[in-house]
């Protein structure tokens, strides 16, 4: 599956630099959000599977460091190369690296079988639960504010408050340092603050067993 988000990935890259109308621009653009949907449906569940059980909130939060690091370092990598050889070449640079990523993954990621396929009526069993509806919408509404703020920041401290461009690079470098060591923070702190279901005699167990 995370071979095939990079493929699906490096496509959409590679679409947007050759684009010769905007619908074709769209068009990519929605490739990578199924990617970054994709990815963050099975994003949580890796670590558990590559790592002993002691590293596996480390190693969640590397995963995710991700997010705030594209923050840091991959917008103004791309802006760079905007202003240096186009945008488009920003898009296709980004193709490259993403095929990149794919033969290291090919090359590196252990087979990771699944250990059960899950059917439809999982799901739906899942959505009954009011603690599973509540953590999908925070999540929901989590992710929606940090897009939709990184969207907008940029365009409203330039026009509105009318920041310097040395004082804007400032801001979003705080902002994703911030979430970088946010994802790290929590990760060394959750398993021991996570809460615990009643009567579990002060313990918390997650069990897979076949067939079940």
């Amino acid at each position: 599956m995370l071979c095939a988000l990079m493929v699906l990935l490096a496509l959409a890259d590679l679409l947007a630099a050759a684009a010769p109308a905007y619908w074709v621009m769209l068009l990519g653009r929605v490739l990578v959000g199924l990617v970054i949907g994709g990815f963050w449906s099975i994003g949580a569940g890796l670590a558990v599977r590559l790592v002993p059980e002691k590293s596996v909130a480390r190693a969640t939060a590397m995963i995710f460091s991700a997010v705030p690091l594209g923050s840091v370092l991959g917008v103004p990598a791309a802006t760079l190369i905007g202003h240096l050889v186009g945008w488009r070449a920003a898009f296709g640079v980004m193709g490259g690296l993403t095929l990149g990523v794919l033969a290291t993954l090919v090359m590196l990621l252990p087979p990771l079988p699944p250990v059960r396929v899950t059917q439809w009526g999982v799901l739906r069993d899942l959505l009954r639960r009011r603690s599973i509806r509540l953590g999908l919408v925070a999540t929901f509404l989590v992710v929606l504010a940090h897009f939709r703020a990184y969207t907008y920041v940029t365009p409203f401290l330039q026009e509105i408050t009318k920041v310097s461009p040395a004082l804007l690079c400032m801001f979003l470098l705080t902002y994703g340092a911030a979430g970088v060591l946010g994802n790290f923070v929590a990760g060394s702190t959750v398993s021991r603050h996570l809460l615990r279901p009643r009567g579990s005699g002060g313990r918390f167990r997650v069990c897979i067993r076949p067939g079940r």
